[in-house]
């Protein structure tokens, strides 16, 4: 699972193995709850060797939904507010995505 954003100069990869981003949201419904995943700062990029991701949940969400004050934290420390207008910025005429809950899990090989 590709993360390449940014939030504070912090990369979400790293916030992701520090425990701050536990949730990501997409707008294709790929990835199975229960599956690891790697965690890649790129397209085509090595996995990166701190570990990978298990998703523990997955919903999905219109754009009826707002991201809640937790859930916008859970992204990599947002509000509501910036989450949903970096989201929108990314994909302009989108109606519905994915959120996907994770954890990391060390020591488990593709």
């Amino acid at each position: 699972m590709i993360f390449s954003g940014e939030r504070n100069g912090k990369k979400h990869i790293d916030m992701i193995f520090e425990g701050a981003k536990t949730q990501t949201r997409r707008l294709k419904c790929r990835y199975e709850v229960g599956k690891t995943y790697a965690v890649q700062p790129k397209r085509c990029a090595k996995a990166d060797p701190r570990g990978r991701i298990k998703i523990l949940a997955r919903f999905a969400e219109s754009t009826v939904n707002v991201i809640s004050k937790d859930d916008a934290m859970a992204e990599g420390g947002y509000t509501p507010e910036e989450y949903e207008n970096l989201f929108n910025t990314m994909y302009h005429e989108w109606t519905s995505r994915w959120t996907y809950m994770f954890e990391v899990v060390h020591g488990e090989k593709a």
